[in-house]
């Protein structure tokens, strides 16, 4: 008989600060749930548009207070998880002691091809779970932006699908826009 051994959140950052997914061995892995997930390489069209999510965040945020982070850890010990989302904005703090927390973040952004149904499934469960407000899944597949809101429960109470030239505003800056005509 087999069974899955589960780690903590504790032994998951003891193994990283001891660089196990590190070095000649080096694994793209993330903690959910108590369970070591291997993330799907990056491929081009995801990494482009990592790229343009990024400078779109830089142009638009201006003077705002905001930390941008990309592809970098979010703690969520509380749920032994720790994914490492596209792209989060946080809030404006040095981070050396530990990663940003829910009330940190300002906007979480997952890019999904092969990571769709992952990204709009168990993620969007543990980010609701964990009470993020604000999350975006940019859906390459049909060229869209499937926005959560609304954390209840674990669930996402309202998930709209933004397509063309509808414009997305964050919650925390309404006077920016993203548009899914723009960055396609």
């Amino acid at each position: 008989m087999s069974t899955t051994a589960k780690i903590s959140f504790e032994q998951y950052e003891l193994m990283v600060d001891a660089g196990v997914f590190s070095g000649r061995h080096r694994q793209r892995v993330e903690l959910i749930h108590g369970e070591l997930r291997e993330m799907v390489p990056i491929g081009t069209r995801h990494a482009d548009m990592v790229d343009e999510l990024g400078d779109w965040s830089t142009e638009n945020l201006g003077r705002q207070r905001v930390r941008i982070r990309i592809q970098q850890p979010l703690a969520l010990p509380e749920f032994d998880s720790e994914p490492e989302p596209d792209l989060a904005w946080v809030m404006p703090r040095i981070y050396r002691q530990q990663h940003p927390r829910p009330a940190d973040v300002l906007l979480l952004v997952e890019v999904a091809e092969e990571s769709l149904a992952y990204d709009c499934g168990v993620k969007a469960e543990l980010y609701a779970a964990a009470g993020i407000d604000d999350y975006w899944v940019i859906d390459l597949v049909d060229e869209c932006v499937r926005v959560f809101r609304r954390p209840e429960g674990g669930k996402y109470q309202d998930v709209r699908v933004i397509r063309g030239d509808e414009e997305v505003h964050p919650l925390r800056f309404p006077q920016i826009a993203l548009t899914p005509s723009a960055i396609w």
